[in-house]
């Protein structure tokens, strides 16, 4: 409110300076009584402006900020319960790999717990196209009768004690690529309860992406 007050003693004075000069000139005594007038008007409006805009501001309420915590937290906590439940079901593809003497295979990641992946296909559905992903075997792609390889076998693009497993699978078909580059796919992936193809996606032509949930994936996490 001081603003306001100030403004407003501001005004008054530049008014009375301007009626005092224009009853001192004789000529225009008129048109300087209008122009008096009209910057009364002027400095209402001016005044009445601001101070709406003061009390809008003081009177302003703020909507209430939205507490994601437990949300957020609920979701961890469901997360570590996949991670942990995926740990115990991961035992049992270290097992299976024991069982079939792969174990040391590195070729199926540590102590050959993706040696089970290997043995499974997934497949998914994406408007016309139907993709049939075997890790290590044959990635497929088809549409309206037409079919593609999408990559073949598979060797570790990454394999770090992050959790970071991504499986690159080459040398597929090169039919309608860029300069008849072989088609490739990357699996990545990441830790679940089951083997299921999560997403896949082109993120370059002729070069697939497949989001892939296993328990394989759930090394030594939240344990």
């Amino acid at each position: 409110m001081t603003l306001v007050m100030n403004l407003v003693h501001l005004l008054v004075q530049i008014l009375d300076f301007i009626v005092n000069i224009s009853y001192q000139r004789r000529t225009q005594t008129e048109s300087c009584g209008s122009l008096g007038v009209g910057l009364m008007m002027a400095s209402v409006i001016v005044v009445m402006v601001v101070m709406n805009g003061d009390t809008s501001n003081h009177g302003a309420k703020q909507s209430p900020c939205v507490n994601n915590c437990d949300r957020l937290l609920q979701e961890q906590k469901n997360q570590e319960n996949i991670v942990n439940l995926g740990n115990k079901a991961r035992k049992s593809y270290i097992d299976f790999a024991k069982q079939h003497g792969m174990q040391n295979n590195n070729e199926f990641g540590p102590d050959g717990v993706f040696y089970k992946v290997s043995q499974t296909c997934k497949e998914l559905k994406i408007r016309e196209f139907v993709y049939i992903i075997c890790p290590f075997g044959t990635a497929k792609q088809s549409s309206f009768g037409t079919e593609h390889v999408i990559g073949r076998r598979g060797t570790w693009k990454t394999w770090t004690k992050s959790h970071d497993f991504q499986l690159l699978m080459d040398n597929g078909d090169s039919v309608q690529c860029p300069e008849n580059i072989p088609r490739t796919t990357t699996i990545i992936f990441q830790c679940g309860l089951e083997e299921k193809i999560i997403s896949i996606g082109e993120d370059e032509r002729c070069h697939y992406l497949v989001n892939w949930s296993s328990p394989a994936a759930c090394e030594g996490q939240y344990l």
